[in-house]
């Protein structure tokens, strides 16, 4: 990811995340699309084409195709229902796997980024947002009390263990940027916000 502080809004992050990217006409392939509007982004403002976007919910498929009509982007914008498991894709498919704050559903990041790596072509690249946890926070009775009322199963895992994943998996050179700071920082103007009249 890039150097400049976090930004809130999803163009601008996506932005910050492809920040010295140049994917016009690059394949690309996002895990965890939800309701398509990244999709849609990648293909509209970066140029990105085609773009494949998949998630397992069978109703945000459906949306997401949906969005990507109305914005007249389906031959170049398409999602797919998959299930959970082996990337339904071909060796070296894609010259971009990207995914925002969709891996924390996913528990096994190593048989995941094995998976990234195999369906991207060779020089390709994986660029992802994922919520990530320091070592105590799982003992944290805050953590777990809030984990306890989710509706949502999350598989959070440490920096040090998701950048030992990367590179069992057999990335080169990967590298994870933690920006728990600056996501701390928005979240005390957002409470402010909110606390204000």
């Amino acid at each position: 990811m890039g150097r400049r502080h976090a930004i809130s809004g999803r163009p601008e992050k996506v932005a910050q995340m492809l920040e010295g990217f140049d994917i016009s006409g690059q394949h690309v392939l996002d895990i965890g699309s939800g309701l398509g509007g990244i999709d849609v982004l990648l293909a509209a403002e970066h140029r990105a084409a085609p773009v494949v976007g998949i998630d397992v919910e069978a109703q945000l498929i459906k949306s997401a195709r949906e969005l990507a009509a109305r914005k007249g982007l389906a031959a170049r914008v398409t999602f797919q229902l998959v299930t959970p498991g082996r990337l339904p894709f071909l060796d070296a498919s894609f010259n971009l796997v990207f995914s925002k704050d969709a891996m924390l559903h996913i528990s096994d990041k190593q048989t995941l980024y094995a998976e990234v790596l195999r369906v991207l072509k060779p020089g390709g690249w994986f660029i992802a947002a994922d919520w990530l946890w320091s070592e105590s926070a799982a003992e944290s009775d805050i953590v777990f009390a809030w984990l306890q009322e989710s509706q949502s199963t999350f598989a959070f895992t440490p920096p040090a263990t998701a950048l030992q994943a990367l590179i069992d998996a057999g990335f080169a050179e990967p590298s994870v940027t933690e920006l728990r700071k600056e996501l701390q920082e928005l979240t005390r103007k957002e409470v402010a916000l909110l606390k204000a009249p």
